[in-house]
């Protein structure tokens, strides 16, 4: 039976801090999926990601890795997210039941191809002859002397995206995605659908792998399982008896727990790492429960409510520091003035020093000049940043 403190530091690892990295999109590689995410108050929830394990990096530098050397490719993999590109296979099984409207599909699909259907040859005509389009590319005349309804266009852009007939090949300004031909963005034809069953099984150990112990369910939701009506429970019976993951107890858990087998071998301490704010969208933060019951942390992502509602603030990053959670910061990056805000700072029993040294690692990585508490401060605060100032 695993301890709670082995469970947490399981966890830390599987997720891939305090390794050494040889190039960021390694980041990718090792967690599988990163969730998307457009907001950019401190800076884009799958650049975070990719930061708070690797440090500072090329953004840029990043965005060729992925789209343009086929690194990565998007798709549904826990929500809207990059996937890495080994995988792609995987998620065929997807795309083909989104084509037949299957499970998987919403009406909103199904709607679009009934209201629309006369716009998918236009769409896809002009991407063939243009190359890679987003859907404000769209406005104007259309060729029979009418004009295109942007509104209309970006849902068939979404669909023919969801059924794998355009994938995007990068992302524009605003960060809208720039579609074009699947055949096109993969540089080769798409993979064979290796089907449902065996699709499944995949990524039950690749998920297993990649939480280093969870539940059934916890292992199920890494890649939206349910969601797509995945035979997920067949896949991770298959997986344990065939040694691909582990069955075992964790104390003050209820019920069995699933684990990498070649986690359990050890070492069951965390890892040493850096301290570092994370993405409220990270994926070590992405089931909410489990953060409750594996770290102890209350993890709030409040950027949809009232601001009167919020308990802690708009754009609230936890901070890891010793394979413990522990502290948060409400942050927004001035990049008018080069300067970090922190609107709040909650120590919640992380040192002065793992939060001051967290602010300016990411402040370093943002270009910012200067981090300054905008916050009520107290003694506590106000050593904090003047650590982070120092530092």
């Amino acid at each position: 039976m695993l301890t709670q403190d082995e469970a947490r530091a399981l966890a830390v690892r599987a997720q891939g801090f305090g390794l050494v990295y040889h190039e960021p999109v390694d980041v990718l590689r090792r967690l599988g999926a990163i969730q998307l995410d457009s907001v950019n108050a401190v800076a884009r929830s799958h650049e975070l990601t990719i930061f708070s394990r690797f440090g500072q990096y090329d953004v840029t530098a990043l965005l060729d890795r992925i789209y343009a050397d086929r690194c990565g490719f998007e798709y549904w993999g826990h929500s809207a997210s990059w996937i890495d590109i080994a995988d792609i296979a995987l998620f065929q099984h997807r795309m083909a039941r989104m084509r037949a409207l299957g499970r998987g599909a919403t009406t909103v699909n199904k709607q679009v191809r009934d209201e629309h259907a006369d716009l998918y040859a236009e769409v896809l005509d002009r991407i063939d002859a243009e190359g890679p389009l987003t859907a404000s590319d769209f406005a104007g005349v259309r060729p029979d002397g009418g004009w295109f309804n942007h509104k209309p266009v970006k849902r068939v852009l979404e669909d023919l995206y969801d059924q794998g007939v355009l994938m995007c090949a990068g992302r524009g300004k605003g960060f809208t995605r720039r579609y074009d031909r699947a055949s096109q963005v993969l540089g080769t034809a798409a993979p064979d659908d290796p089907g449902s069953d065996e699709a499944a099984y995949r990524l039950v150990v690749r998920a297993t792998a990649r939480l280093g112990v969870a539940t059934a369910k916890e292992v199920a939701d890494y890649y939206r399982l349910q969601r797509w009506k995945a035979p997920w429970r067949d896949a991770l019976t298959a997986a344990v008896t065939d040694g691909q993951v582990a069955e075992t107890q964790v104390a003050g858990w209820c019920g069995t727990a699933y684990a990498d087998p070649a986690a359990l071998d050890g070492p069951l301490t965390p890892p040493e790492h850096r301290p570092a704010f994370l993405s409220p969208l990270d994926n070590l933060l992405w089931d909410r429960p489990r953060v409750k019951r594996v770290f102890g942390f209350e993890h709030t992502f409040e950027i949809y409510k009232k601001p009167e509602r919020r308990r802690y603030g708009y754009y609230v990053l936890p901070l890891l520091a010793a394979g413990e959670l522990g502290g948060r910061a409400d942050l927004r990056y001035d990049r008018h003035a080069s300067v970090l805000l922190v609107q709040g700072l909650w120590l919640e029993g992380a040192t002065a020093d793992a939060v001051g040294s967290a602010l300016r690692c990411i402040a370093d990585h943002l270009g910012a000049d200067d981090i300054s508490l905008t916050a009520p401060a107290g003694s506590v605060e106000a050593d904090v940043i003047r650590r982070a100032r120092s530092n």
